[in-house]
């Protein structure tokens, strides 16, 4: 019986410690990554395009576009 309330209370005791170390989801941080290209026409519509699913499927990532001639 002694050993049952001790698994009790050091389980309460742990749930109540564990609570305490949960992790911040509520800040999210984007980091922005610049890509240089040289596209044009057709090829740079596409490549945006492509860029810019990728921005939407994610939200830790941004890939900014840079034309470099």
């Amino acid at each position: 019986m002694k050993k049952s309330c001790l698994m009790i209370v050091c389980l309460a005791f742990l749930l109540a410690f564990s609570a305490g170390c949960k992790s911040s989801t509520g800040t999210k941080h984007t980091e922005e990554i610049k890509v240089w290209d040289y596209f044009t026409g057709k090829q740079q519509d596409l490549y945006h395009e492509l860029v810019e699913q990728y921005n939407r499927s994610q939200d830790r990532y941004k890939v900014v576009t840079e034309y470099i001639p």
